[in-house]
């Protein structure tokens, strides 16, 4: 069934979050202190820039967009299209310290199922109450102000001994509604938004470089960057998901 879909090993990365010292990149003098376009936001420092770049940079009509290891070359252009700013693409890539990254996986099911899935991930998740916290958040829908609907759409399962790490699956078309990103909305054909509803991603989000080390198989001492994340042979979301659930869950779709 889903798990099939975890098998893939490529990497597809949700958001990054970065610094990039003003050596290595320039803006007008007039660069707002913070600039927020669809998928980029900076703010400025004194040593440089603050810089979160997320999927979004390479939505199309019938796509998300994903940061992936066939476009990343492509990210500073893009960048420097929407805010006038300009970075070394090498240092970018090679170089800048990644400080939080997510990982995602996408699901396309059946969407009558999908409240389904996140009730048994979350009784499983629950289970080992010794490990994480798991928080369930609901797709609410209003009619003229009052609550018609309320069904789960989300959860979060963060371990108790590190707060650096979430485990986030969600129904992303209820998201995607929940967004005040008009915007990027308006990027999307409505054929493919409402096919949204289909979707369950599965998001692993690090926040520490020790993480991002193990999920990536990134060498012990080394500072991550965008590339060493791309470039991993491993498969975190999956991983991430099997710690979750018992060895009967990981097989059973093999049989």
């Amino acid at each position: 069934m889903i798990l099939q879909d975890f098998t893939r090993t490529k990497i597809y990365i949700d958001k990054i979050k970065t610094k990039i010292p003003n050596s290595y990149c320039s803006y007008p003098d007039d660069l707002p202190y913070f600039t927020n376009k669809i998928g980029v936001q900076i703010w400025r420092h004194s040593d440089g820039l603050g810089l979160q770049f997320s999927g979004k940079l390479f939505v199309m009509p019938n796509s998300l967009g994903a940061i992936t290891i066939e476009n990343a070359d492509q990210i500073a252009e893009v960048i420097e299209q929407k805010t006038n700013v300009k970075i070394d693409s090498d240092y970018l890539l090679k170089e800048a310290p990644i400080y939080e990254v997510h990982l995602k996986t996408d699901i396309y099911t059946e969407e009558e199922k999908l409240e389904d899935y996140l009730s048994d991930i979350r009784e499983v998740a629950k289970a080992e109450t010794d490990k994480y916290d798991v928080y369930r958040y609901d797709d609410v829908v209003y009619e003229k102000g009052l609550q018609v609907l309320s069904k789960p759409s989300s959860l979060a399962v963060v371990p108790k001994a590190k707060k650096n790490e979430r485990f986030a699956i969600y129904i992303k078309g209820a998201e995607i509604r929940a967004s005040e990103d008009r915007e990027y909305r308006q990027q999307l054909d409505h054929g493919f938004l409402v096919q949204t509803d289909r979707i369950l991603r599965f998001e692993l989000q690090l926040r520490s470089f020790d993480d991002m080390r193990k999920f990536c198989g990134i060498r012990k001492y080394d500072i991550p960057c965008l590339m060493d994340i791309l470039k991993s042979d491993r498969n975190p979301v999956y991983n991430k998901f099997c710690e979750l659930v018992d060895n009967e869950m990981k097989v059973k779709d093999e049989d």
